[in-house]
């Protein structure tokens, strides 16, 4: 008995510290969340160098971005997607969605389909809207992957009903087309106009779409007829 009490407080007493450091990465990790946030990305950035290099996964992503975008540090797209991929070996879904995104475009990485259809599955799979939509091209095009129209509609729905105008337009143009899923002109109409009204991205979506439409894309032009009807 009293060699099992001993375990047990050898344990508590290791378990203790672990639990105060963990507590305190994270409430770093926070204050450094709030100073980026607000703009003062110096600070920020040496937070989360600091928490990266104890192992902070959430930090690790956020220093990717502050090399990504030139904050707080120098602008090293390399140092990047070095920190991306290792905070999405790790799980973190955002890193997996941004790490997919250098794999397919070979962003200071040797491009590979099938590692970019890995990460992308792997976010989508957490839920992100991005990553879904990103899926659904893979399962369209049959990049990295062999095409599917089903998976390639099911992750657009999924992805727009995320409220992702992206993949609202795309499922939209599904329905419109019958592709994966039954030809539904209503409901193509329902998601096109979500996808267009939509406050973060729609007007640029439409935009786009009078312009494809002007250069004689026909999908386009059969998308803004349909937008027209009543």
């Amino acid at each position: 008995m009293k060699r099992v009490l001993k375990i047990f407080f050898l344990l508590f007493a290791f378990a203790l510290p672990v639990c105060f450091v963990a507590q305190n990465n994270d409430e770093e990790y926070s204050t450094a969340k709030r100073q980026y946030d607000a703009g003062e990305y110096n600070v920020a950035a040496q937070i989360f160098q600091k928490l990266a290099t104890q192992g902070n996964v959430k930090a690790i992503y956020r220093l990717g971005r502050c090399y990504e975008e030139g904050r707080g540090v120098g602008k090293n797209e390399a140092e990047a997607v070095k920190l991306y991929i290792q905070a999405a070996d790790h799980g973190h879904a955002k890193a997996q969605y941004r790490a997919a995104r250098a794999y397919e475009k070979g962003m200071s990485v040797s491009a590979d389909a099938k590692k970019a259809f890995s990460f992308y599955r792997s976010s989508a799979e957490q839920g992100n809207a991005k990553a879904q939509y990103q899926l659904a091209k893979c399962y369209k095009k049959g990049i990295g992957t062999k095409k599917d129209v089903d998976k390639a509609f099911n992750y657009y729905k999924q992805s727009a009903e995320q409220d992702y105008a992206k993949a609202q337009l795309a499922l939209g143009k599904c329905y419109m087309e019958g592709h994966g899923v039954k030809k539904d002109i209503p409901i193509a109409k329902k998601w096109l106009h979500k996808a267009v009204n939509n406050s973060d991205g729609g007007h640029q979506l439409l935009k786009d779409i009078k312009k494809d439409a002007k250069n004689g894309d026909r999908d386009s032009q059969e998308v803004l007829e349909l937008l027209a009807e009543n």
